[in-house]
């Protein structure tokens, strides 16, 4: 009998780490990859942002737009840790591409530094303007953003 109560208290201790998981606080995160094009043709560089439409403990997910128009989300905490991804969610998307993000942009040496001018539509900057929104689920496509 105690040989029982014993191996049930093992086991239980056993599916303990199972059911706590890793504890970093790291909410169910996706893979979240696409392209943005600009009048049909790959945008060259900037940043894709998704602004939750819920409240969220969880930075807002960011991609860095790669020169073949290609991104991929990832959340950079305040500790500076990057989880991939993004998390289960709704959300608003805003785009920038400004010239600023140009990897081969030199600031002007007798002026402060400014992001300078938008190279796409300006309401792609903003979530509540943009009209561009996603749904983060399990199994997801990689996105498409055409902007005009």
């Amino acid at each position: 009998m105690q040989n029982k109560i014993r191996f049930s208290i093992l086991a239980a201790l056993a599916l303990v780490p199972l059911l706590v998981g890793c504890g970093d606080g790291r909410p169910p995160m996706v893979e979240v990859k696409g392209k943005v094009t600009h009048k049909g043709a790959p945008l060259k560089f900037g940043s894709v942002f998704f602004t939750p439409t819920s409240s969220s403990a969880v930075d807002t997910p960011v991609g860095v737009i790669q020169d073949d128009g290609t991104f991929e989300m990832q959340v950079k905490l305040r500790n500076s840790k990057v989880w991939k991804g993004a998390p289960l969610g709704e959300y608003k998307v805003s785009i920038t591409c400004f010239e600023s993000q140009n990897p081969n942009y030199k600031p002007p040496t007798d002026a402060e530094p400014m992001v300078g001018k938008s190279l796409i539509p300006q309401k792609y900057t903003q979530p509540d303007e943009s009209g561009l929104t996603v749904v983060v689920k399990e199994g997801m496509e990689p996105l498409t953003f055409d902007l005009e």
